[in-house]
């Protein structure tokens, strides 16, 4: 009787005539897990997730290969932690003095502790990242692509957007040198995930669409 999906980008995917009809409830965070920490950075930048799903090794590459050249130039140091389970061979091939690649980690939020960054340069339009929302929860600053943002609808003193690998270069410098963008970006974040995707709003919002479709059958 009712038909959802968890964003509007995906929705609008699906080539139907009624596809309006498809409600949009969204993925949320389970702020009693991840939450913030103040613990000691030890990488600039993260990426996090399945590695080996083609989504994410397009993604990874993309910094690597593109993006990293050119914050190298003024951040030769810079350290890039990839965490996330099954990592592809040309994954693996990327380990070096700059990035490390963990494979299985047996809780993420570890590297989300430990991230002055969280990237995600997805490429494709695909569902709504929940690493962006938890990384939001846990005050570690994003930059992300357009069509990542496309499913949260956040705000540009909420995360960095950047679809270049010059712009995310320069979002990326911006973080690592201004420490007052940092504070303002973690923070917006926070509460930006606290009013939207918490998951007693979503679940209710759920529960309205199950009575509605009661409610017509009694009548």
């Amino acid at each position: 009787d009712n038909k959802i999906i968890i964003s509007e980008q995906d929705r609008n995917h699906i080539p139907h005539k009624n596809n309006n009809l498809i409600e949009v409830i969204p993925n949320g965070v389970d702020f009693t897990f991840f939450y913030p920490q103040d613990l000691p950075k030890q990488y600039d930048l993260l990426f996090a997730g399945n590695m080996n799903y083609p989504p994410n090794i397009e993604s990874v590459l993309f910094i690597a290969e593109k993006v990293l050249p050119l914050v190298k130039r003024e951040h030769p140091q810079i350290k890039m932690v990839i965490a996330g389970a099954n990592p592809a061979k040309e994954i693996l091939q990327l380990q070096s003095s700059n990035i490390e690649v963990t494979g299985w980690v047996d809780d993420i939020r570890t590297y989300f502790h430990q991230s002055k960054i969280m990237l995600a340069p997805m490429l494709i339009s695909i569902g709504l990242q929940n690493k962006i929302l938890q990384a939001m929860a846990m005050k570690t600053p994003c930059i992300i692509s357009t069509l990542a943002n496309n499913a949260i609808h956040a705000g540009s003193k909420q995360v960095l957007i950047a679809d270049t690998p010059e712009e995310y270069a320069h979002q990326i410098k911006r973080l690592l040198t201004d420490v007052h963008l940092c504070e303002m970006i973690a923070n917006n974040a926070f509460e930006f995930v606290k009013l939207n995707y918490n998951w007693e709003k979503i679940v209710e919002r759920l529960n309205q669409l199950i009575m509605k479709k009661n409610n017509r059958k009694e009548a």
